[in-house]
């Protein structure tokens, strides 16, 4: 049953970091917050989750990150193929890659 609240839970930190991503715009600030209430709900529940929820906090954290990044890079890119569509310049000064 505690597997599935934690999957349940990565499932959660997925949600969480494509919108605090869409939100701060920073990928490592991202994964931060998202180990840093991990760290907490551990703290504070340390009897009932056990010594096994720091492997899922470390989960949690690669999770959040590789979402905060390509939610970045697809938004990047979507921003950049519309701004080239509008304005059809060569300078490449916008952020585009």
């Amino acid at each position: 049953m505690l597997t599935f609240a934690l999957l349940i839970g990565l499932l959660f930190v997925i949600l969480f970091s494509i919108v605090l991503e869409k939100i701060i715009k920073n990928p490592f600030i991202v994964s931060g917050i998202i180990a840093i209430i991990s760290l907490i709900i551990f703290a504070l529940f340390f009897e009932t989750l056990g010594i096994t929820f720091v492997i899922w906090i470390v989960i949690y954290t690669i999770v959040a990150f590789v979402t905060a990044y390509l939610t970045d890079y697809f938004t990047r890119r979507h921003h950049c193929r519309n701004h080239r569509d509008n304005n059809n310049n060569d300078d490449n000064d916008n952020g585009c890659f």
